[in-house]
């Protein structure tokens, strides 16, 4: 099913609501760079794969590619363990990108949301 083009694009309340709603404080790794905090990541176990989601990094990190090191790095740990990672991401955003990038490829969509799967076996290689 196709959908037109949707204004489903990011705000810092939806981002707020969906990060209270989903927050996991023992699935939350914390991301550092240079001893500081740079970001956060919430990764679930769910059996039969892994649930990545509220991949954050604030601006000041974002293109620097910490966001791909950090994803290659759980990449590799879902293709050492034989499961896939599965993820969802806003309808609109350029995180889709980025995702598609690393070898992503989209199993449905809502008029919110783009569901996503990684292809296993697969291990991250910067510049790739």
């Amino acid at each position: 099913m196709a959908f037109g083009r949707l204004n489903c694009t990011f705000t810092p309340d939806r981002a707020r609501e969906r990060f209270a709603a989903g927050f996991s404080p023992d699935a939350t790794r914390l991301i550092r760079l240079d001893g500081r905090f740079a970001g956060c990541v919430t990764v679930h176990d769910s059996g039969d794969h892994i649930e990545i989601e509220h991949l954050y990094l604030p601006a000041e990190v974002q293109g620097t590619g910490l966001g791909g090191r950090v994803m290659g790095a759980l990449m590799d740990e879902a293709a050492a363990a034989g499961k896939p990672i599965r993820l969802t991401v806003l309808n609109g955003s350029p995180a889709n990108r980025f995702y598609r990038r690393l070898g992503f490829t989209e199993t449905d969509r809502d008029p919110i949301d783009i569901r996503y799967v990684s292809d296993l076996p697969y291990r991250y290689r910067p510049g790739r």
